[in-house]
């Protein structure tokens, strides 16, 4: 999708920044200067030129700043609630830390990251904590078993009764299958994964993160300022080690096979995943339970922003 495309009034550099102030004005987010170098959309531009092009911006009044946070016409609003939010999410960030160090410790988990509101720094009081795993090829469903009974275990699983505040493990990929490109809208562009991308935030497992990342290029090639970085790789932890070599060989091929079949059976059985608006994925590499995929509805809201402010 070409931006502006109605009209020639605008810069490229102007264009790239105002995608991310669009998509995210969605979810009442406004976005400070640095967050604007990394989410430049599909045009990279010096800095020189990216401050001039926010200058010009405000000067056209197409945007506005307040507090240090930058917003489209007319959205002020969004700063004090998003400042509430924000905070919210600190604290759940805080919770997701702390579990994600007890996680890295269970059997086959590699990496584990936030994702959606948490990494968007928009969750309310009601929101969950949405995690993405990434577990060892060939034994995502005893990892994906061992996270459940942890987190069940401990208190912190959500459930149908109990949401707020509560850890969601949704989504699980295998270390080998790192590619996610498959699960990207068809019929449009898939702005929301796009931006998913853009600000998950790594937990543990930093250097196969760096490995994720490198192996979805596709999708930051939208950001040709984020940079990729290094990052060292981790010692696995001695338990883990443990509980890999007990889960290990046939048997653990063997018991990986017996619980995929009752996960898939299991996830199947929920009238929800067999909704219209369903995208939920339950294959031997890949565990996406995701029955309200609002995507396509967050594409055509994007869109609308960029055409009335383009």
């Amino acid at each position: 999708m070409e931006l502006g495309s109605r009209r020639t009034k605008l810069t490229k550099q102007e264009k790239s920044i105002l995608a991310p102030l669009a998509f995210f004005d969605i979810f009442q987010v406004p976005l400070r200067d640095d967050q604007f170098w990394e989410s430049l959309f599909e045009f990279k531009i010096t800095k020189s030129d990216f401050e001039k092009a926010l200058a010009n911006l405000l000067k056209k009044k197409i945007i506005e700043h307040k507090d240090g946070w930058y917003f489209l016409k007319g959205q002020e609003k969004i700063v004090s609630t998003h400042k509430g939010r924000r905070k919210i999410s600190q604290k759940y960030l805080q919770k997701a830390e702390r579990t994600a160090n007890i996680l890295k410790h269970i059997p086959f988990v590699r990496m584990v990251s936030a994702i959606n509101n948490l990494s968007f720094n928009n969750c309310k009081k009601s929101s969950d904590i949405d995690l993405f795993i990434i577990t060892a090829s060939k034994r995502l469903w005893i990892c994906r078993t061992l996270v459940v009974v942890v987190l069940w275990f401990l208190g912190l699983k959500k459930t149908r009764i109990k949401v707020a505040g509560q850890i969601c493990c949704g989504f699980f990929i295998t270390e080998n299958h790192l590619n996610i490109k498959k699960i990207t809208l068809e019929k449009m562009q898939d702005i929301y994964l796009l931006f998913w991308f853009l600000k998950m935030k790594p937990l543990s497992g930093f250097s196969l993160w760096q490995s994720f990342r490198r192996a979805n290029l596709w999708a930051y090639h939208y950001f040709p300022n984020y940079p990729l970085g290094n990052y060292p790789r981790e010692p696995r932890p001695w338990f883990q080690k443990t509980g890999e070599a007990v889960f290990g060989g046939w048997f653990g091929d063997w018991l990986n096979s017996k619980l995929g079949k009752y996960h898939k059976r299991h996830t199947w059985a929920q009238p929800e995943n067999s909704w219209e608006t369903s995208t939920t994925v339950a294959d031997n590499n890949m565990l996406k339970l995701h029955a309200k995929d609002m995507r396509e509805f967050y594409f055509k809201k994007f869109e609308k922003r960029m055409k009335k402010i383009t």
